[in-house]
């Protein structure tokens, strides 16, 4: 018998190491934009019996998908300077505001209006050319659009009595995405609801019970509903890649277009029980505070999960989502269920930027909307004002309308915010409650008001025409009762008044702050009684050089207007100063307004910084 003797291992070992790496090799070289794969395996589903009293719901892959990659590097990120949080483009190595608008063709399905934009028959390639070219002309950089507004229908985003996505409506998602890179406009892509259409809602919903509604609560909370949205974001991404759609104009991937919870449904109507959620945690019903602590953290496990799938597609993509303003501590929904909770997501959250929605008009100021989000004037993450408009309810006139977004804007600046998108391109549709002034609205009034061209800095706004200059600036006056102060005469409200509390003659003085042109002087009178009067009206660049320009005589009665317009707009004014030195009653002024003029063609209009001056 021969003698055994050990076998060489290192050659052994060797050859192992090689077909590792050999399986690790990419399939294409590192200069090809897009590497095809194979699709991902359907998710399968189970769930695992539970007592009524802490359900459990489980979920779990058969295997590890392999994935189509993009290897196009976005071109928009983010970075910190000096602990301040912007957008930076690799491009320019400059920071990047987004500017620009919410897109969208709302048109009327059954009850209720739908976003048909990519609707197949509907998607317009000429009308989204031609809209895209006048906003990069205006110096607009950014879009922000839903992807899925329409949900009803065979033209839809979703396959029609099938399973998946429909191909010709993707097409047009593509075909859009290219005419925003020849108009070198970023996009902001949003996802609404989970769709009907192509079986990803019913899917979402399988683990829905007693203790998680069907829908949003079902779908943020348990491990079934995550699982579809990433079924539903994989294949979007996938038939995306495959169709080779251009990702570096992609600024974000939106996860919702606005993230809230059904609050008057499981579990947040529950007040016994306990949960568990697709984070592993249980919370206890019972108590308050541990369904607030819910309310984030399954959100929080739920951007985690979303925004890992999104990047296994898109490894240099940002990931964000919108988010509807909390009610507290500040409340401003009366009746409304939708339950927002933020509370850490501004800086524990692996969202890479936040998309808020504000509005003026809603009842709140920007410093309490802020308040509400959280802001507290600290931002560890950019975050974008991503709708924002003038509601017709509210502004009637869309002058007025205009004017409001713009110093809401200019507001903004002071709670950190770093980009702003209108709401609507198009107005919106009259039906709609919270129907807004369109962009295009008014011979593009107020995509002029927020024009890059023509306000290049949105925190110094131009002063539009009509504009009131007196509002909320500094007044200084002969004398005032504690309980009507000077500055109720430029309050915007003419149901307040400032008043002397004292006899002619006295006199009341606005700086507007920086030289301006007046087209037009209001003054609202506050008299009892009747009866008659005399005031002068003085102006001036200075207080030392101000020159009388009208007299007001006659029999004025309460609420009565007078109004001075001069035949040519008054040049390089800072002071207005109304004296008056006849009257039977205490001196008082309900309200003055000093109007900017409507320019002749051709005049440009001048900018000042109404967030600065007194």
């Amino acid at each position: 018998m021969a003698s055994s003797r050990p076998k060489p291992i290192l050659p052994v070992l060797i050859l192992l190491i090689l077909s590792i790496l050999a399986c690790q090799l990419p399939q294409s070289s590192a200069s090809t934009q897009i590497v095809q794969s194979v699709t991902p395996p359907a998710i399968q589903v189970s769930i695992t019996p539970v007592s009524s009293q802490t359900p459990i719901i489980t979920t779990r892959p058969t295997a590890q998908p392999t994935y189509p990659r993009s290897l196009v590097t976005h071109r928009i990120t983010t970075h910190r300077i000096y602990g301040l949080a912007e957008f930076y483009d690799r491009l320019t190595s400059k920071g990047f505001v987004p500017r620009g608008v919410n897109y969208s063709i709302m048109l009327p399905v059954l009850d209720r209006y739908e976003d048909r934009l990519f609707g197949v028959g509907v998607f317009d390639h000429n009308r989204t050319q031609a809209d895209f070219a006048l906003l990069s002309a205006a110096g607009f950089n950014t879009v922000r659009i839903i992807l899925d507004g329409c949900t009803s229908g065979g033209g839809c985003i979703g396959v029609e009595n099938g399973q998946g996505l429909n191909p010709e409506y993707l097409d047009n998602i593509v075909d859009l995405m290219k005419l925003a890179k020849k108009a070198n406009l970023f996009l902001l892509l949003a996802v609404s609801e989970l769709p009907d259409l192509g079986g990803y809602a019913k899917l979402g919903n399988r683990a829905a019970n007693q203790y998680f509604a069907a829908g949003r609560n079902a779908e943020y909370l348990t491990t079934t509903g995550i699982h579809a949205a990433q079924a539903y974001w994989s294949d979007l991404l996938t038939e995306l890649i495959d169709r080779q759609a251009p990702f570096d104009i992609v600024l974000g991937w939106e996860l919702q277009s606005e993230q809230y919870y059904r609050g008057d449904q499981p579990p947040f109507s529950l007040s016994s029980g306990k949960v568990t959620l697709a984070n592993g945690h249980s919370y206890d019903l019972s108590i308050l505070a541990q369904k607030q602590v819910l309310a984030v953290d399954g959100l929080s496990y739920y951007i985690d999960q979303l925004r890992q799938t999104i990047l296994t597609y898109d490894p240099t993509a940002l990931v964000s989502m919108g988010f509807l303003a909390p009610d507290i501590p500040n409340p401003w929904r009366e009746g409304d269920d939708r339950y927002v909770n933020i509370s850490g997501l501004l800086s524990e959250s692996s969202l890479d930027f936040l998309d808020f929605h504000v509005y003026p008009g809603d009842g709140l100021t920007p410093l309490q909307l802020a308040e509400n989000f959280g802001l507290n004037g600290h931002v560890t993450k950019p975050v974008l004002m991503g709708e924002v408009g003038a509601y017709t309810w509210s502004y009637p006139q869309i002058s007025d309308g205009a004017i409001a977004v713009q110093d809401w804007i200019a507001a903004s600046c002071l709670q950190g915010f770093s980009g702003w998108l209108y709401r609507s391109y198009y107005p919106s549709p009259a039906g709609l409650a919270d129907a807004t002034w369109g962009f295009v609205d008014g011979h593009n009034a107020i995509m002029n008001a927020l024009s890059p061209d023509n306000q290049p800095d949105p925190c110094t706004t131009i002063v539009l025409p009509g504009r009131n200059l007196a509002l909320g600036k500094l007044v200084t006056v002969s004398a005032a009762l504690p309980d009507q102060t000077p500055q109720m005469a430029v309050d915007g409200d003419p149901n307040t008044q400032w008043s002397a509390g004292g006899y002619p003659e006295q006199w009341i003085e606005i700086a507007l702050g920086s030289a301006l042109s007046i087209g037009e002087i209001r003054l609202t009178v506050g008299q009892w009684p009747a009866g008659e009067i005399h005031h002068q009206l003085w102006i001036g660049a200075s207080q030392d050089a101000m020159q009388l320009v009208h007299e007001f005589e006659g029999h004025e009665y309460d609420y009565d207007v007078l109004n001075y317009s001069p035949d040519a707009p008054l040049t390089n004014i800072r002071y207005v100063r109304v004296v008056t030195t006849e009257s039977p009653s205490w001196v008082s002024w309900r309200e003055i307004e000093v109007f900017a003029p409507f320019p002749e063609a051709g005049t440009a209009t001048p900018a000042v910084n109404l967030t600065t001056v007194p």
